[in-house]
């Protein structure tokens, strides 16, 4: 094969002259240096701290868009509902157990043994630390409980921190109210990933970091995108951000709202929500994307159940969370406040303005939620929840109204 001859030498450029390769040459440069700069600035934001949010109805997790003012700077304007709000159980959903802190009141030295295995439970405080400690003949664990969740009306739950740093729900929940010390609800019975992890059921960061989203107004997190990342792809903080329930969980964050007024300038209030939207705003902790209609524990999901009631769908858009219960404060505990919600519709006067389709035959004046709201008290170890799919029970044989043993619930009665 014969050899191409060797280019002209005039074709070759003099290295004197500045030809095409030279002239592009600066500029790529500049722009490598540019893209370069703007990749550092880009990964500079995506590695520091900052709040973020999960959608809804998704699994990514997002820079939270405007800035926390935090509820002191609200109660310059609304003091009294700020007040009302924090004396609240929802202010309070977590906390953290602070190392070397006793647990008071919890460190009772009651046992826990579970029937099957054999082994131990026990809350303790031991060697500057409050943990989970586990006795299974000579064999023994413990776990730092880093966590407390819920208001204490029912139920306290615990995330544990193992000394490898794997999140851990606490095998054992404390029950004020009737029990103390015992198993949580769906930990009572033995499982394959006790197996592995006999402290209770293991944790992703993301779910954990799900648990913080119901309990704490602010989560933070290091690593967030514009874009949307997953859960394991970020590095979650939560020692940082606000604990419990505050004023800007369900407005949002509001600094931008409070440096305008407080420069005079106009402040536009946020639209009213329709029912179905404050619906919503309350499911995103109180409910679930896609529910089982046979769930054990439907009764928990009570935005889902309302809006499947005949009363919500009567109602043109009317009934909603707040209807029977003040966002700031704690819901009440006696029959006849709500009783009294429900007879301002099943009423002849509610019956006039076309709210109600009929009128209860059996009692007109009382006796409502026992009776068409139930308690479910078989889907949760030692906790009881109202039914809120408000409709025509067909209970057991032999049960009384009130009693908790409703027959599941079939489709909305009128």
């Amino acid at each position: 094969m014969k050899n191409s001859p060797d280019p002209p030498i005039e074709n070759v450029p003099s290295p004197r002259k500045r030809g095409p390769g030279f002239a592009r040459a600066p500029r790529a440069i500049i722009v490598a240096l540019a893209l370069a700069a703007a990749a550092g600035t880009y990964w500079a934001l995506l590695v520091r701290d900052g709040s973020v949010r999960v959608e809804p109805r998704g699994e990514l997790w997002y820079p939270m868009q405007g800035k926390y003012a935090g509820n002191r700077a609200c109660r310059g304007c609304h003091a009294a509902i700020v007040d009302r709000q924090e004396a609240s159980a929802h202010a309070t959903r977590v906390r953290p157990v602070r190392p070397g802190a006793p647990l008071g009141p919890y460190e009772t030295g009651q046992e826990v043994r579970d029937p099957l295995t054999g082994a131990v439970y026990q809350v303790r405080y031991h060697d500057g630390r409050n943990e989970l400690f586990l006795r299974s003949g000579s064999l023994s664990a413990s776990a730092s409980i880093r966590w407390e969740f819920g208001s204490g009306h029912r139920a306290h739950g615990y995330i544990l921190r193992t000394d490898d740093g794997e999140y851990v729900d606490c095998r054992l929940n404390w029950y004020p109210a009737t029990q103390g010390w015992d198993f949580a609800s769906g930990q009572d019975h033995p499982n394959h990933l006790l197996v592995h992890q006999p402290m209770g059921r293991p944790l992703p960061p993301g779910e954990v970091a799900r648990c913080f989203g119901c309990h704490s107004s602010d989560i933070w997190a290091r690593g967030a995108s514009p874009q949307g990342l997953p859960a394991d792809r970020l590095q979650f903080r939560f020692e940082k951000g606000e604990s419990g329930l505050k004023c800007e969980t369900c407005h949002g964050p509001r600094a931008a709202h409070v440096a305008a007024f407080g420069n005079g300038k106009p402040v536009v209030p946020p639209p009213a929500m329709t029912a179905a939207e404050m619906n919503r705003l309350c499911g995103r902790c109180h409910s679930k994307v896609n529910i089982d209609p046979a769930h054990d524990v439907l009764a928990r999901f009570q935005p889902w159940s309302l809006e499947r009631s005949r009363c919500f769908i009567a109602s043109a858009g009317r009934l909603s969370c707040t209807t029977c219960h003040d966002p700031h404060g704690d819901a009440r505990t006696d029959a006849g406040f709500y009783e009294s919600k429900c007879i301002s519709c099943h009423s002849p006067a509610g019956r006039a303005e076309k709210l109600a389709v009929r009128l209860c035959p059996v009692n007109q004046t009382s006796g409502c939620v026992s009776c068409h709201m139930p308690k479910d008290n078989q889907g949760m170890l030692h906790v009881a929840l109202t039914d809120h799919r408000i409709r025509i029970v067909r209970r057991e044989a032999g049960a009384a109204p009130g009693s908790g043993i409703a027959a599941r619930p079939g489709p909305a009665t009128p």
